[in-house]
This record gives structure tokens, sequence and C-alpha cells, in this order.
């Protein structure tokens, strides 16, 4: 939950209805799943709400609190919120009521064929910003890597159904985008005021996947998701890369400042690789001098970036990854601190795996 203590409001972004990936038995829009929704703090009264995936059969919960923001446009300022989510898009709304700054459309979408599933006929669409992570891919949008991976991914590829944005999970092997790992991280974004900036990490992270049958809670017929690697013979994601960014969003504007690769697989990058950044998990802090640290990769490392270019300034190896949002404060001595938590508690998370007992706090300060 966020308070935003001015305007007397509290905004609680909400999970996906159950089952996750099949709805036949809860048909509609399923309101207020995988929703924001703006209450009275004092009183908990419904102020308003906005439902980022009708009748979720994605597993796209909003997993990520709303970070407060303000927006200087027409000559006014609005409050807002900034909303990441794991289906791939910013959503930035305006905090009395709801609406989207830079306008939204709702648009058709492919339907599942799941017996009895009522998918909904279209989703909400944010004009601005463009999507933060992939939302689709084509054939040719494989990982070209090595020769190897091209002919691996291809063949997977031909062998799923990928109708672009918002392809279910299907009766047969689907390619969905991004998916239920895929999209802005838990920790959602962090906001500049002094420049506007939206600083967000995110995964462009497909899968393959399909409907199964299941009984749900032991007694409703339902399908559940089996889910079906989408990897290179390495073990490398078969979408081409990046795979994980960290991004400015001009708050005024919705424009994408910059743009990068957050994080890097070393033996790549040894065979001449670009940067492909990783899975990432954990958020972003901004300084008052314009750094931002983040650890949330999956290759154990830190990094610190130049707030208005986006070009790394700093980084250090840790003993496991840091899949939070780190903390700075004063100390009593007068000098900065930043702080993260290191966990060996992802195990799927890493590659190669880190072995358990180097769960740490880890903290840095300048000499």
């Amino acid at each position: 939950m966020t308070l935003d203590i001015p305007n007397g409001l509290v905004f609680i972004a909400l999970g996906n209805a159950t089952d996750q990936n099949y709805g036949g038995s809860r048909p509609g829009t399923d309101l207020y799943a995988t929703s924001v929704v703006a209450l009275e703090a004092a009183t908990g009264k419904l102020k308003w709400f906005y439902q980022m995936t009708h009748h979720d059969i994605y597993d796209w919960d909003a997993n990520a609190p709303p970070t407060l923001i303000e927006v200087n446009k027409d000559g006014k300022k609005i409050p807002a919120i900034a909303q990441s989510t794991k289906q791939g898009y910013l959503f930035i709304l305006d905090r009395l009521t709801g609406k989207a700054v830079f306008g939204d459309e709702e648009r058709p979408v492919p339907q599942s064929d799941a017996p009895g599933e009522p998918s909904s006929a279209t989703q909400p669409y944010p004009l601005k910003p463009v999507p933060i992570a992939r939302v689709s891919m084509t054939r040719d949008e494989v990982s070209r890597i090595t020769p190897e991976a091209i002919a691996s991914c291809q063949a997977q590829y031909d062998k799923a159904v990928q109708m672009g944005p918002n392809t279910p999970y299907l009766m047969v092997p689907s390619i969905v985008f991004p998916s239920s790992e895929g999209g802005g991280s838990w920790s959602g974004a962090s906001f500049d005021p002094t420049n506007g900036y939206i600083l967000v990490n995110t995964r462009s992270l497909g899968t393959i996947g399909v409907l199964r049958p299941q009984k749900s809670s032991g007694i409703l017929p339902s399908y559940a998701k089996q889910k079906i690697a989408f990897d290179d013979p390495d073990g490398y994601p078969c979408s081409a890369a990046p795979w994980g960014e960290l991004m400015a969003v001009d708050a005024n504007t919705a424009d994408i400042v910059w743009r990068v690769p957050l994080g890097e697989y070393k033996e790549l990058t040894a065979r001449g690789v670009p940067k492909t950044g990783t899975a990432n998990a954990g958020g972003p802090i901004i300084t008052a001098s314009g750094l931002i640290f983040i650890g949330a990769t999956a290759d154990l490392t830190f990094r610190a970036f130049d707030e208005k270019t986006g070009k790394e300034l700093w980084s250090t190896e840790l003993p496991n990854n840091s899949v939070d949002t780190p903390m700075t404060y004063l100390g009593k001595n007068g000098k900065q601190y930043v702080a993260a938590v290191i966990s060996s508690g992802l195990d799927n998370f890493n590659k190669p795996k880190v072995e358990a007992g180097t769960d740490k706090i880890v903290v840095f300060t300048l000499p």
C-alpha cells in the first residue's frame, strides 16, 4: 500500500483472482482483481479503481506498490501515481480521479480456447509511455547469440502459438509475453521530483505454456498452466535481448529518456556478445546527487548509474544476489551509506545457483 498524506488517500495494488489461468468459474471482469484501488484513508471508502487486466487469466497480478509522482502537463501540476505491471506497461494515473493522465484505450485481444472460458474481449492499453518490457515477439526476434540458439529457438517458436499482446495460455502451447515472471519487478518504480524522472527496471521474459486439466481446491474442474522452458540449448532465454532493462521515463511527457540493459552474463560478454541484461527482481533508489543504486540482477552485482544518462558508473560483485530495493541513510558520523540485503532464497532466479549461507546485509560508503 502507498499512502498519500496531503490528499488523504491510500492506494492498494491487488492480486489476481483464482484460478489464476482459468476463469470459467468467475465470468466477468472480476473486480477488483489485478487493479489499483484508491481508498479514503480515514474511512476506507472507495474513491476510484483502475483495473489493468480484466478477467485476468495471465497471472498478471498487480505485484508492485504504486509510486507517488507529480506530472506537469498543460500548465497544471497533477498529483499522480505510476504503476508498473507484470504485463509490461507503466500506467500513469491521476491520484484524485484514477484517469490515465496520458490517455488509454480498450483494444481487442486474442481469446482463450479453454472450454467454458469467457475471456475478456478487450484490455486497457496506456497510450503513453511505450511498453516498458517486451509484450510480444515474432519469429525473427529470437535470440541470436549463437547459430544453435537461432535454430533451436525458431524451432520452438514454430511449435507454439503467438498472437501478439495478450496472447493467453491455451489448450495448445502458446508463447506469452511477458510471462508471469516478466514486466516490472515487485519493487515498483522510484521517482525523482527534481527532474520528474520515473526510474523502473523490467524483465522481458516470455514463456511457453499450455493448459492442463486440474481440480480447483479438489472440487471444481479447472485448468492450470504447465510451463515449458523457452530457452536455448545453453539455458539462455530464447527471445532476443535485452532480457532485463533499467530505464528513465519523463513523468511530464511520458517519453522514455533512456533505457539500458541491466545485468550481464560475463561468459557471453567475454565472447563478444553485447550486454544482454538478466532476469531481475528488486528496485532502484535515487540519491539527491543523481545516483541510481540497484542490485536486482542475476549476476551477483550491485551497481550505480548516472540518472541523467543511464551510464553505469560503478559496480561490485556480491556473494549473492540483491533481490530487494536498497536503502540509503545518513550515519551519526555525517557519512552517507547505501545498504542492501543479499539472499540465497530464490534458487530458480540464479544462474548458476548460489549456495545457501550467504544471506547478509551489505553496506557501502565512500572512503
